[in-house]
């Protein structure tokens, strides 16, 4: 599988099939930065990303995530394709973005199979998305989160790895989200100015203000598509002492004062 955005390395194929041959079951590539790519922060972002990518994958010796399964460039057996299933469509039905590889890769990943990431499988990518589509991709990842999430209960966790806000948490676009009569105007005019800005200047500032507006569309994308699914797990404290235990030396790390147990409990209320 590849991208419509690669073009392979001449010794792409020879790549893949190396790793297939030494035992893999499924083979993730490289994908670089096309050296055409026009010039922007998304393509330098996306750069950075990939190199660094490249990098860790390459160091962790087979032990990948369910995030590090991503089909824009990937290899495996047809009949391992079609025994777990195949690409969902609900993921991508009416032109929407997102999800549906890692979907796949989490079927796959149930399944137990073998999954390799070849640093020397190549594909470039001529990364041309422009901010516009980029906001629009974002917002329907959050769609695709819900329906990813309602499909695989355990996976919860897949919000916050794509929350993207720098100054502010996720806490806050997902609270503003949810008070749409109020914020959906309001989220329209900072979209406007954060590509207002982009198209003056692309500073660092304008570059932070855009990223805090993707985090604000992706949880808008969320909170469209029905929010946050409630899990069925329980989920239990355990304290040693509810106590200020800060004279004894020993027994200091053991206890929680009062006033933090109260800070904590709050805390938790606003989940």
């Amino acid at each position: 599988f590849l991208d419509d955005d690669m073009e392979a390395h001449p010794r792409m194929l020879a790549e893949h099939a190396r790793s297939h041959r030494e035992g893999a079951d499924v083979v993730l590539g490289h994908f670089p930065l096309h050296p055409e790519s026009p010039a922007g922060f998304l393509s330098a972002g996306v750069k950075q990303w990939a190199e660094e990518r490249g990098r860790q994958l390459s160091q962790r010796n087979g032990h990948l995530t369910l995030h590090d399964l991503m089909f824009g460039h990937a290899s495996l057996k047809r009949d391992l394709f079609n025994d777990v299933g195949a690409f969902d469509t609900d993921f991508t039905k009416d032109g929407s973005f997102g999800d549906e590889d890692l979907d796949l890769g989490y079927r796959l990943q149930q399944r137990g199979a073998r999954v390799v990431f070849n640093l020397y499988a190549i594909s470039y990518q001529k990364y041309v998305v422009t901010p516009q589509q980029y906001l629009r991709q974002v917002h329907q990842t959050g769609h695709a989160d819900v329906v990813f999430a309602r499909k695989h209960p355990t996976e919860n966790g897949i919000f916050y790895q794509h929350a993207w806000g720098e100054t502010f948490g996720p806490h806050v676009w997902r609270g503003l989200a949810r008070w749409s009569p109020v914020t959906v105007p309001l989220m329209a005019a900072l979209r406007a100015t954060a590509l207002g800005r982009l198209r003056r200047a692309e500073s660092e500032s304008a570059t932070r203000f855009f990223r805090e507006i993707a985090a604000m569309e992706y949880w808008r994308g969320v909170v469209e598509a029905g929010g946050v699914p409630a899990t069925s797990a329980v989920r239990v404290l355990t304290y040693h002492a509810v106590r200020d235990l800060g004279a004894d030396p020993v027994l200091a790390s053991y206890g929680v004062p009062p006033e933090t147990f109260r800070a904590q409990m709050k805390m938790l209320k606003r989940f």
